[in-house]
């Protein structure tokens, strides 16, 4: 599809932060998979620093946000986490290849 913008992005390259974390089982394959999820999330908590154990949000939230750098926070990604499975909904895979970085 020549004029698909989202299939132009994927052909062209794009910067993933999921793929920084992303460790193969084969090492000698170069296929990746990305689940591309829709997150039912409607009271965010909004954090400015980490918090490594936490296992919930508090009290009247259903989801744990990340505030951004350039807004006060310490990511440079968006990051949420939802802790009820429920809430993540699985809509797309996504394949690619990562060729390895040679020096």
């Amino acid at each position: 599809m020549p004029n698909c913008s989202f299939c132009g992005i994927l052909r062209n390259s794009f910067r993933l932060k999921a793929d920084d974390y992303a460790v193969s089982i084969n090492p000698g394959s170069w296929l990746h998979a990305i689940f591309l999820c829709q997150v039912a999330s409607n009271r965010p908590q909004r954090m400015r620093s980490t918090c490594p154990y936490r296992t919930a949000p508090d009290t009247g939230y259903d989801s744990v946000e990340a505030v951004l750098f350039r807004d006060g926070g310490i990511v440079n990604y968006p990051e949420m986490v939802v802790h009820r499975d429920d809430a993540i909904i699985p809509v797309a895979v996504i394949m690619y290849e990562r060729f390895p970085f040679i020096e």
